[in-house]
């Protein structure tokens, strides 16, 4: 999960409360991807609204002012003032936390044939980090057991893996692996939930 932290950077007329980020800063950084706008530790917006009323009046909403900045809003409602946000405050606890699929993939191995997979991991660990939109890649042996073996991997979104799951490339490394398997492998797709 990517998290951002924002500020306070003016409360208009109507209580709107305006934050440091730019519709180009939060397209950029958002990348289509499921976000959460997080403030005062327990209230959350996860969809940018186009005008006031795409909520029921007195509900919260946060959407781009005429400047492109996003806003913190109440349809009819006084947002900084409900909320309690003020400017230059440390309290505010403004945050955009943008999910990324996590996939981890357990896999066993043939005792004899470790070695093996540890020298194709390898050889093939640039091309598959350099696949768009894998930000992060990670090999992992079980402490107990030296046969089994967890990929960790942190992709953009479902559709980045998806291309990557799909690819030639991956059925054939896919293809040479599962010739080393002593067990059927398992695999989870995730999204983080809580990060300390």
């Amino acid at each position: 999960m990517s998290i951002v932290d924002c500020e306070v950077i003016h409360i208009d007329r109507y209580e709107n409360v305006v934050i440091n980020i730019t519709r180009q800063q939060f397209e950029s950084l958002g990348k289509g991807r499921q976000f959460r706008l997080q403030f005062m530790q327990v209230e959350e917006i996860n969809e940018i609204s186009s005008n006031y009323s795409d909520t029921r009046e007195g509900y919260k909403l946060c959407r781009f002012n005429s400047n492109d900045y996003l806003e913190i809003c109440i349809n009819r409602g006084k947002a900084a003032s409900l909320f309690g946000l003020r400017l230059n405050s440390r309290n505010n606890g403004i945050k955009i936390l943008i999910r990324m699929i996590v996939r981890i993939v357990q896999m066993t191995f043939q005792e004899g044939r470790i070695k093996d997979f540890t020298d194709l991991f390898e050889a093939r660990r640039q091309t598959i980090r350099s696949f768009h939109g894998c930000t992060h890649l990670e090999l992992w042996q079980d402490s107990a057991h030296a046969n089994i073996f967890f990929t960790y991997s942190i992709w953009d979104s479902q559709a980045d893996l998806d291309h990557y799951r799909f690819s030639d490339f991956f059925k054939d490394t896919w293809g040479r692996t599962k010739e080393l398997f002593a067990e059927k492998p398992q695999a989870w797709s995730v999204l983080v939930r809580s990060k300390g």
